[in-house]
């Protein structure tokens, strides 16, 4: 019998646990009920009768059982990113209420792109907690779509973000610090030490990419538009810095990045950025905030990190 979405819903609400929930994330990790039990301390007959209390409940099967484990059936997979939301917000609550706990102590949410993060933001946080420590910082990493998406369902109290056309209803855009894209490559590079670089130069090299959608993946294929031929390209096509800096690092590549997000490898010599004949222009980073009702810790770090880049600068 196929089960309605109103009954389903009902079932979610009075009678599974959060427990059936962290079971099934953990039998979908690891691929065994035994090794799912003992991860969350529950006997394996325990997590058996819960498991099938668990498809019981939502009128399907989420498992397939083998003689090597368990393998999740297209209704587990098609679960398997709400039920990861759902424990997320438990953890999220956990330290929302371990803050409210003290009451000496607020907490600002924050959601941030990743070029901030590894730049400016994360130096300038830890100054900041420690020159107000009854202030907690909550980050996450995230990209325009789910800042827009968690400022919707007010999960965050400030996004760090590049400045967007048009800026969620009630909030307001305050520019930070100012960024360009540059092409960068380690010390070793063949190109390292040129002071005068022709595209026929970067036609020759080997580029990583970023996917396709990102500003700089638009930016590298407007620089080679009109070349005779196509460029090179790695064979790994990401826009994660940290995947990002460890090829870099690894092998002799070129790619076109957020100059914020080498920021620090420039400086310390890890990362060279090779000369162009003119800049390539991206959006500045700023802080999209609620127009009104700041409360006086999202206040205090505003101003503070306001104040962090002019002194950088």
């Amino acid at each position: 019998m196929i089960l309605s979405a109103t009954v389903i819903r009902n079932r979610l609400l009075t009678k599974v646990r959060l427990r059936h929930l962290l079971l099934f994330q953990k039998v979908l990790e690891l691929g065994s009920l035994r090794l799912a039990g003992q991860a969350i301390g529950m006997t394996q007959p325990s997590a058996t009768e819960a498991l099938a209390e668990l498809e019981r409940l939502l009128g399907c099967s989420l498992f397939l059982r083998h003689t090597k484990g368990m393998a999740p059936t297209d209704n587990a997979l098609a679960l398997a990113p709400m039920v990861n939301r759902m424990l997320a917000l438990v953890d999220d609550s956990a330290t929302v209420l371990s803050a409210m706990d003290d009451r000496s102590r607020s907490m600002v949410s924050i959601a941030s792109i990743s070029a901030a993060i590894t730049g400016l933001l994360g130096d300038a946080l830890s100054v900041f907690c420690q020159k107000h420590p009854h202030i907690t910082i909550q980050l996450q990493e995230a990209d325009a779509r789910r800042q827009f998406s968690l400022i919707a369902a007010h999960e965050i109290d400030v996004a760090v973000c590049r400045q967007p056309e048009f800026p969620p209803e009630g909030w307001t855009f305050l520019p930070w610090m100012p960024d360009r894209l540059v092409i960068v490559c380690n010390s070793g590079h063949p190109l390292a030490q040129r002071k005068v670089i022709s595209q026929q130069d970067l036609l020759n090299c080997v580029w990583m990419v970023s996917p396709t959608g990102v500003i700089a993946r638009q930016a590298f294929d407007q620089l080679f538009e009109t070349a005779p031929k196509p460029p090179k390209m790695h064979g790994i096509v990401s826009s994660a810095a940290s995947v990002v800096l460890h090829q870099l690092q690894r092998e002799n590549l070129l790619t076109i990045v957020p100059k914020s997000l080498v920021s620090k490898q420039l400086v310390q010599g890890q990362l060279l950025e090779l000369p162009l004949a003119s800049p390539i222009s991206v959006s500045d980073i700023g802080l999209l905030v609620p127009a009104a009702d700041h409360s006086p810790a999202l206040h205090t770090l505003v101003h503070f990190l306001q104040s962090s880049y002019m002194h950088h600068a």
